[in-house]
């Protein structure tokens, strides 16, 4: 509740509207895919949840350097972009804030791992599914 939530990723911006369904205070969801983003905008108008929930077409390149103070985190991604921006999504992270990444491939699971590190990310939990790895924890204090 009353989170500030950043969704990298977003796709269709379900993970922003169910955290905004949740409680949060507001989200900032961006995407690639312009097909994506009508989609997550009808589903935030349909939720009740638009005027709360910000969606942008495009990469890293959309976020403004104002948006930062995320308490939460949830990253979608392949895992060459986490290990290219995971310096970048930490730093949009409050301290103690928490994240949620997945869409990474196995094989890439030390070199993505020692990204998160080195930004900062403390991984409390990984799960994985088929190939895919999903990593949970929090930005260190």
């Amino acid at each position: 509740p009353r989170e500030r939530v950043l969704d990298a990723g977003t796709g269709n911006g379900i993970l922003a509207v169910a955290a905004l369904l949740l409680g949060a205070r507001s989200a900032l969801a961006f995407d690639v895919a312009p097909h994506a983003i009508p989609y997550g905008h009808k589903l935030a108008r349909e939720n009740g949840v638009a005027e709360r929930c910000e969606l942008l077409l495009g990469g890293f390149e959309v976020l403004r350097e104002g948006d930062r103070g995320f308490d939460a985190l949830f990253a979608n991604l392949y895992a060459d972009l986490v290990q290219v921006h995971a310096a970048d999504l930490a730093g949009r992270l409050v301290p103690g804030g928490w994240f949620v990444i997945s869409g990474c491939h196995f094989e890439k699971r030390a070199a993505t791992q020692a990204a998160l590190a080195r930004a900062g990310l403390v991984v409390e939990e990984r799960r994985t599914r088929g190939r895919w790895d999903t990593h949970l924890g929090r930005r260190a204090s």
